[in-house]
């Protein structure tokens, strides 16, 4: 499919390579905080993270504080006009164990 197959698709397109460097970044400082299931210390940490970068980009961020998993992220943020609402459910816990990257 060629960028002109849909309208608006090139402007997308050239916005998201104008930024590939920063996603990449961004990614790669996720991807290297480890957060297996079952440490709540390390997974609270990526929740902190996430936490500020959603906030960085508008989000309102609120932390459910849990006892004994990783702490929930909830972030909000606010529609523009007439657009619907979104619903992006996810989780970062990792499976592997603190060091696994160290190893691969």
């Amino acid at each position: 499919m060629t960028d002109s197959a849909h309208p608006g698709t090139s402007g997308l397109l050239a916005w998201l390579r104008q930024r590939e460097a920063e996603m990449i970044t961004a990614l790669r400082e996720i991807v290297l905080r480890e957060s297996p299931s079952h440490d709540k210390a390390s997974c609270d940490e990526l929740c902190a993270h996430l936490a500020c970068e959603f906030e960085r980009l508008g989000g309102n961020v609120t932390v459910h504080q849990q006892t004994s998993a990783g702490d929930h992220l909830q972030v909000d943020f606010a529609g523009r006009g007439e657009r619907q609402p979104v619903l992006l459910l996810g989780h970062y816990d990792t499976v592997h164990a603190v060091g696994t990257l160290n190893a691969m």
